[in-house]
C-alpha cells in the first residue's frame, strides 16, 4: 500500500506539470467552459487537449489552485488504479489513458475554483460601484468585432491633452476586468473613463451597460469574430448593437463599413451618428491627393488631418476618437496637432526594420478578415523585397471559416506575396501557389531564414512569443 502512495505521488508530478498549457488555454479563454469548448473544436480534440506546445500559465491564485486540484485527482486516479485493477494489462491500460484523463481534471479544477472566482468578481464590482458613485465621471463605452483597442488608444491619447481620462488597459474588457480599473483608475476629479466592451453571449453588453451606464457609446464595426459562441452573425450582431438601448442619455456613433450595418441601424429611433466612406454616413471620411492627408465631413463641417497611421482600417479608428473629441468641447487645431502625432500601435499595422534583411509588418495584436484584408492592401504597397505573410489562422469562425479564408486567399489575387500558414483550411478553401501550408510555426521561421534577399514579413494574428522574439519584436498582447 505505501509503494502504491509513493507511485502515485510520484507519478501525478510529470502529469500535473504536462497540464501547464491547458491551463494556460483555460485563462485565455477566461475560464468560461463554453469558449474552451470552441476552441477545442476549432483546433481538434487530439491537438488541442494532446498535442499542445508547453507553455507556462500566469502566476495566480487560481491557476495554482487548478494546478494543486489536478494533481490531487491525478493522485486519486493512480491510487483507484493500483487498487482496483490486478492485472499487468489493465495497469498498463490505465497509465496509457492518465495523460488525457489528467487534461479532464483541469477542466473539474475550474468547475471546483468558480465560487472562487464568484467572490473575486463580487468584491471588485462592489468597489468600481463605490467608485463610480463618489465621482462625476462620465463613461464612454466602446464595443465591436474588432478596432475596439484602437480606438481606446486613439481616443485616450486626444481626449487626454484636456481633460482627465482614464481607460481600459490591455484586454481587460470583462466585467471584471472593467472593475478593476476603475477600481484602480478612478478619482473624484476625472473627467471621462474610456471602457472597452467585450462579448461572448447575448446579452453581455446589456449586461455591462447596465454596471457601469455609458454617456456614450461606440460601434467599431461587426464581422464574424467568436461567431462560434454566439451560434450565428445575428446574434452576434444583436448583442452588439445592445450598447444603442444601453446609452441612456448621450450619443451613439456607429461604423457604417461592414455588412449589414444599414439594416441594423435602421431598425433604432435613437439617434446613431454614423461613419464612412460610403454616401449613407452622416460623418463621411474623404481621403486627399497626398499619402496620409483625409477629410472628415460632419454636416456643413469640413476638417482636413493627416497621420502616420497605414491601412485604410487605421483611419476608420481614428474617426470616432476625432469626432467624440470635438463634440466633447476639443478645438479643432487641438485634435489635428495630436492626430498628427500619432504613432502606429505596436502589433497593429506598425513597421519594424529587423536583422537578416527584414522589414516586418505587425499586425499580431489580433486578426479579424477585414483587418487581414486591409494588411494584404499596405503590404502590397510597400516597395522593398519580396513579400510574405505569417498567420497561424483566425480562431472561433465557426461555419464561417469558409468564407473567411476564401475571401482572404482572393484579396491576394494579382499581388506578388506568399501566405505561409500553419493551418491547412486555407489551403481546402483554394488549390491557389499564394499559399504555403507548413505543420509547425517554426517551419515557418526556418523557410524565412532560409531566403538570403531582401523581404518584407506581414506578421497577421496572435504568435508564440518564442517566434516574435526570434524575430526581434516585443508581442503586442
Amino acid at each position: 500500500m505505501i509503494l502504491d502512495i509513493v507511485l502515485s505521488l510520484v507519478l501525478a508530478v510529470p502529469l500535473s506539470l504536462s497540464t501547464f498549457p491547458h491551463i494556460l488555454q483555460l485563462q485565455l479563454c477566461e475560464y468560461l467552459l463554453y469558449r474552451y469548448r470552441a476552441l477545442v473544436e476549432d483546433k481538434g480534440i487530439a491537438k488541442a487537449l494532446l498535442f499542445t506546445k508547453f507553455r507556462f500559465p500566469a502566476k495566480s491564485i487560481r491557476n495554482l489552485m487548478i494546478l494543486g486540484l489536478t494533481y490531487l485527482l491525478t493522485v486519486s486516479f493512480f491510487l483507484l488504479a493500483f487498487t482496483y485493477l490486478e492485472s499487468a494489462v489493465a495497469i498498463c491500460i490505465a497509465l496509457f489513458l492518465s495523460y488525457p484523463v489528467s487534461k479532464v481534471f483541469v477542466l473539474l479544477g475550474a468547475l471546483i475554483t468558480s465560487p472562487l472566482s464568484s467572490l473575486y468578481r463580487a468584491r471588485y464590482l462592489f468597489i468600481a460601484n463605490r467608485q463610480l458613485k463618489s465621482s462625476g465621471v462620465k463613461i464612454i463605452a466602446i464595443t465591436g468585432s474588432y478596432g475596439k483597442s484602437s480606438v481606446k488608444e486613439y481616443l485616450h491619447r486626444i481626449l487626454s491633452a484636456k481633460y482627465l481620462t482614464g481607460k481600459t488597459r490591455g484586454n481587460r474588457n470583462t466585467e471584471v476586468g472593467i472593475a478593476i480599473e476603475i477600481g484602480l483608475q478612478i478619482t473624484r476629479d476625472m473627467d471621462y473613463f474610456i471602457a472597452e466592451m467585450g462579448a461572448y453571449r447575448r446579452h453581455d453588453i446589456e449586461k455591462l451597460c447596465k454596471l457601469y451606464k455609458p454617456s456614450i457609446g461606440i460601434i467599431t464595426g461587426v464581422g464574424n469574430q467568436h461567431v462560434s459562441l454566439f451560434g450565428s452573425r445575428q446574434e452576434l450582431i444583436k448583442t452588439k448593437l445592445e450598447l444603442v438601448d444601453g446609452v441612456k442619455h448621450g450619443s451613439v456613433y456607429a461604423s457604417l463599413e461592414w455588412d449589414g450595418a444599414v439594416n441594423a441601424f435602421s431598425q433604432y429611433h435613437k439617434k446613431i451618428v454614423t461613419y464612412g466612406f460610403g454616401g449613407e454616413a452622416d460623418v463621411k471620411v474623404v481621403f486627399g491627393e497626398k499619402a496620409g492627408r483625409f477629410k472628415i465631413l460632419h454636416g456643413a463641417r469640413e476638417e482636413e488631418y493627416e497621420s502616420k497611421l497605414l491601412g485604410m482600417h487605421s483611419y476608420l479608428n481614428l474617426v470616432p476618437a476625432i469626432i467624440v473629441s470635438r463634440e466633447l468641447g476639443m478645438s479643432y487645431h487641438e485634435v489635428y496637432e495630436i492626430v498628427k502625432a500619432i504613432e502606429p500601435i505596436t502589433g497593429k499595422l506598425s513597421l519594424h526594420k529587423v536583422n537578416k534583411g527584414m522589414t516586418v509588418l505587425n499586425d499580431s495584436y489580433n486578426s479579424n478578415v477585414d483587418g487581414f484584408c486591409s494588411a494584404i492592401d499596405v503590404l502590397d504597397c510597400l516597395n522593398s523585397g519580396k513579400k510574405y505573410i505569417s498567420t497561424l489562422g483566425i480562431f472561433e469562425l465557426g461555419n464561417e471559416k469558409y468564407g473567411s479564408y476564401k475571401r482572404i486567399v482572393k484579396a491576394l489575387e494579382g499581388k506578388n506575396i506568399l501566405l505561409l500558414t500553419t493551418d491547412a483550411d486555407f489551403f481546402g478553401e483554394s488549390a491557389s501557389t499564394q499559399v504555403r501550408i507548413f505543420k509547425q510555426e517554426s517551419e515557418i521561421l526556418k523557410f524565412l531564414n532560409g531566403i538570403n534577399e531582401e523581404k518584407v514579413l506581414l506578421v497577421e494574428g496572435r504568435h508564440s512569443p518564442a517566434f516574435m522574439t526570434e524575430l526581434g519584436i516585443s508581442k503586442a498582447y
